[in-house]
């Protein structure tokens, strides 16, 4: 599956129709993963808008079912629910799933994220708005946002954009 430089090539695990994983093209597939050549209509569709610029928000269209902690899930759960083109930060993440001083483990939950893109962790920032960090590169972070509208001034979002509930 390609989405446009630097997010680059994505290798997409399914099952049946629910995602369980997204890879980077530089990480290679799962070895214990058998490869075929195409996701179903249902899951690479949306990919494939989502790629082009079409305003789909991968994490209300796409089921997913991630491996994970419960708290890991319930964070993801969170990230689902930041809608596209906005951010949150990770205290923000953690108040909203009752543990308002895991800001750090909302961060490593986040580094854990399988399924990234469709639960949106790039979506996160910082608490002075920066953009933190980002598993796949701050490049691909970058890509991400701008892909989705967020605004930039240097590391940091421009106001206006962050999600409080």
């Amino acid at each position: 599956m390609a989405l446009p430089a630097p997010v680059g090539p994505l290798w997409v695990v399914f099952d049946g129709e629910t995602l369980v994983g997204v890879r980077w093209d530089d990480e290679g597939p799962l070895a214990d993963v058998r490869v075929v050549r195409s996701a179903p209509s249902s899951l690479a569709d949306p990919l494939r808008a989502y790629a082009r610029g079409r305003p789909v928000d991968l994490a209300a269209v796409l089921p997913v079912d991630p491996a994970g902690t419960a708290f890991q899930r319930a964070v993801w759960a969170a990230l689902r629910r930041v809608p596209r083109g906005k951010v949150r930060t990770y205290g923000g993440i953690a108040s909203d799933v009752g543990r308002p001083r895991a800001t750090r483990a909302v961060g490593v939950a986040n580094g854990a994220n399988p399924i990234p893109i469709v639960i949106p962790c790039h979506r996160i920032v910082g608490a002075g708005h920066t953009l933190g960090g980002y598993t796949g590169g701050l490049e691909r972070k970058r890509a991400l946002l701008a892909l989705e509208g967020v605004q930039l001034d240097g590391e940091q979002v421009r106001p206006g954009q962050l999600v409080l509930f």
